[in-house]
Order: structure tokens, then sequence, then C-alpha cells
């Protein structure tokens, strides 16, 4: 795997994203298109939460892959991204992926690239603050780069 990208779901109301989400998720869908390239193997995996499902079933739209419900990704805490990562890994298996996508809430999203790049954290790296709906953080394991997206 080289790429790993986690995703904040979009704005919504009550449980659905709202117009305005939607908008933000398909442009973060065509930002991430454009970032992993064409002829890309891409497992990606969402929390069962509504909002998050039809995040991730526009981000897959837009790439052409398959989604995988992933009940880890509905806990909101930092500290369950270990968990998260491992569950991920043990889904994708042997079926080796070029990119792995999460799609989640909160405060979820630094800790499952903490948990794959903790050296960025014993170093004290910061992403630069609180993750807004419709973002995401990204990491190119291969070349050790790092960042939100869309920014």
């Amino acid at each position: 795997m080289d790429v790993v990208i986690a995703v904040r779901h979009g704005e919504y109301s009550g449980s659905s994203l709202i117009e305005q989400g939607r908008m933000d998720i398909a442009n973060l869908a065509k930002i991430i298109k454009q970032k992993i390239g064409e002829d890309t193997k891409i497992h990606l995996f969402h929390s069962p939460e509504t909002r998050a499902v039809e995040s991730a079933e526009i981000i897959a739209e837009t790439l052409g892959c398959d989604l995988v419900e992933c009940e880890m990704l509905s806990m909101d805490t930092f500290s369950a991204g270990r968990r998260m990562k491992e569950n991920m890994v043990e889904n994708v298996g042997d079926r080796a992926c070029d990119v792995l996508i999460a799609v989640t809430h909160y405060d979820a999203p630094a800790g499952i690239i903490h948990y794959f790049r903790r050296d960025l954290y014993a170093e004290g790296y910061n992403f630069g603050g609180e993750l807004s709906k419709g973002e995401a953080l990204f990491l190119d394991v291969k070349d050790n780069v790092t960042g939100k997206l869309p920014h």
C-alpha cells in the first residue's frame, strides 16, 4: 500500500449529508482522483453511520471502486486508530492495493494516520488543527509526504 487517505464525512443535518456536504465530498473525490491517478487499486472503507456511507458512495462513484463497511470506523476517538488500521488491513488481506481510503468521523482520521506513521507524531508533527467536514488527511507512505486535502 502506497497511500492512506483518511476522510472526514461531509456536512450533514440529522444523519444525512446536506447539499453543501455532498458538493464538498464530490470536490474532494475529484482531488483524490487527481492525486492518486488512473489505474490505481483502491480499497475504500467506511463507517456504518449514514453520513459516512453517503460520503463514501460519492467517493466510490468518482473513483470507480467498491465499498467495505467497517464498524470500527464509527468510533470517534483518536485512540481507536490502531484498531481501525488493524481491521482495515485485515480486510484487505492478500488483495494488494495501492490506496487505502477510510471515511469516518471527528478526530478518527488523525488516529488512522497516526498508526500508519507513528514516527510523524513522535517528532511532534501536527496536521494543523481540527479536520473540517469534507476534508481528508493524506499520507504517501512510499514518498513520506503528508498533508490535508483539499488544501
